[in-house]
């Protein structure tokens, strides 16, 4: 036995038992407090990223919102016979959803010039105040630059909270929250549906409010969770990591001691963190030049690929675009928000199985199942879309609610398949990561940024495609998702068994295809 540990055996015969109950007590009365305050953070946090993206998709076409940010432009969409399918205010509206992902992206870009300035604590607070401006803002716009402004507010608060928040912030703390950690993890991308389904309850009961009143209303709920992000940051610690990064030595060791509830060494913790420390800016150095080195190429073309096709299945703009898809079908307007809250029902149901299902391994077959799924259902929204333009109007109620079953094929195919594996690949907590540890911060940010410049492009470029393409949009929606599936059945290896700490190139270097790209320099030495 080593003589640090006798030490420590004899010291901890020495301590009486009181203190030692003293001890376990406040470890357990500030774990508990920090779990708490995570909890709430974290919570509402993936509750507002998904109620953002869930409230633009319904109010930009409110009759109220249109005519108060393009009047002119809105009144011709209320011309009998008009052809929603080339709607002049579709396209204009769409610069909103494009902006808020555009400026996500800058954000994205930001953080990672500032991070090696800012405290990981400070980015979330950050987050914070750009959502509750960016709520207000939305909430009381009066003219085209608060119009403007408010989705560009919500935009940087938007993508600072998703990449940098509270996700990054539990996974920091990870040593001290082993235990709970994953709970949290699943927590959190459970809270970003329920708040996508509450952004629709919400838009559907604020429909019938006069004038402008609704969806002033929709925005401003907003705030409260906003404010709880902002408050909140502000009462948790920053993370022992964080502090370690900016040179405050003395204030991790301490921190370390508080979140372990004990006066005595941590210097074993303490080490891992200078370690990690210097792994960081090891990592930093890496520029594209490194991830494009051949050994790379299998990791850059995944952090290409995979955010690409995310956005090429088409599901984000169906959900953001639901409302619309809905109106250019001549369905019901009263019914238009509540079956796009069906939608959203089912995506949360769909979501909560996928986090099941991926959390059981096997994920490489999910992503497959998840293809067949989706292709089936974009293939039977073309036809539906097809068979309203030759003017079959027989069916009534029955075709709305086929389009329904439909798009919510569509929905939970990527939910519970494809949706939560694409970020358990890219995600710093999860057990499963495509990149090796070396170049993982920076293929992380380049699969993130690109999700981002996809999102807001499929946003801004969607009106146009529906315009000339109509009907077979879907239909190229679905052969997209055709190479997708066939992409993950060929190129996409198994990594059930990776973990964080594990060397990833043993599984790329096992598949038929990528193991070209490696090669063991021991096989050149005579």
């Amino acid at each position: 036995m080593s003589m640090r540990h006798k030490h420590e055996m004899v010291k901890s015969r020495q301590l009486p038992k009181v203190r030692m109950k003293s001890n376990n007590k406040q470890k357990k009365n500030m774990m508990s407090l920090i779990f708490l305050m995570i909890c709430i953070i974290g919570g509402n946090s993936g509750f507002l990223i998904g109620y953002i993206i869930g409230i633009f998709g319904g109010v930009i076409f409110t009759p109220e919102y249109g005519k108060s940010i393009y009047p002119d432009t809105y009144k011709d969409t209320e011309v009998s016979g008009y052809n929603h399918y080339c709607s002049l205010y579709f396209m204009a509206i769409s610069l909103v959803p494009g902006s808020l992902y555009c400026l996500s992206f800058f954000a994205l870009i930001s953080i990672n010039i500032e991070c090696s300035r800012l405290e990981t604590r400070r980015h979330m607070i950050m987050a914070g105040g750009f959502l509750l401006m960016g709520s207000v803002v939305s909430a009381l716009s009066t003219n085209i630059v608060m119009f403007v402004m408010g989705p560009n507010l919500l935009g940087l608060g938007f993508g600072l909270l998703n990449y940098q928040g509270a996700q990054r912030y539990m996974s920091e703390m990870a040593p001290t929250l082993s235990n709970h950690l994953g709970f949290l993890n699943i927590a959190f991308k459970m809270l970003i549906a329920i708040g996508t389904l509450v952004a629709n309850l919400v838009n559907y009961s604020t429909n019938n409010i006069k004038d402008e009143w609704g969806w002033r209303a929709s925005f401003g709920v907003a705030v409260i969770p906003a404010v709880i992000i902002s408050i909140g940051s502000f009462l948790l610690p920053d993370t022992p990591i964080s502090m370690v990064k900016h040179g405050k030595l003395d204030d991790a060791k301490r921190l370390l001691q508080r979140l372990h509830g004990t006066t005595d060494d941590v210097s074993m913790q303490y080490n891992d963190l200078i370690t990690a420390k210097e792994a960081f800016k090891s990592a930093l150095g890496f520029k594209m030049q490194t991830l494009s080195q051949t050994q790379n190429t299998p990791y850059l073309l995944m952090a290409i690929a995979l955010p690409l096709f995310q956005q090429l299945t088409g599901i984000n703009v169906i959900v953001i675009y639901a409302p619309f898809l809905f109106k250019a079908l001549a369905v019901r307007t009263d019914a238009t928000l509540l079956y796009t809250s069906i939608i959203g029902g089912v995506n949360v149901a769909a979501t909560i199985i996928g986090i099941v299902m991926v959390s059981r391994g096997r994920r490489r077959f999910h992503i497959i199942a998840g293809g067949v799924q989706m292709f089936v259902g974009q293939i039977m929204v073309g036809t539906l879309v097809l068979i309203k333009l030759v003017g079959a109007t027989g069916l009534g109620d029955v075709y709305d609610y086929l389009i329904v079953v439909a798009i919510c094929i569509c929905v939970s195919g990527f939910a519970w398949w494809w949706g939560p594996l694409g970020w358990v690949f890219f995600s710093n907590d999860d057990i499963l990561l495509l990149f090796p540890l070396e170049i993982r911060p920076y293929g992380q940010n380049l699969a993130v940024g690109l999700h981002w410049i996809f999102s807001s492009f499929m946003a801004v470029v969607f009106p146009l495609m529906l315009c000339h393409l109509q009907f077979g949009v879907f239909y190229l929606f679905a052969f997209f998702v055709m190479i997708m599936t066939l992409f993950a059945y060929y190129l996409v290896p198994e990594t059930n068994v990776i973990l964080l700490e594990d060397d990833v190139s043993q599984v790329w270097k096992q598949h038929w295809f990528w193991r070209r790209y490696f090669f063991d320099p021991s096989s050149l030495m005579v």
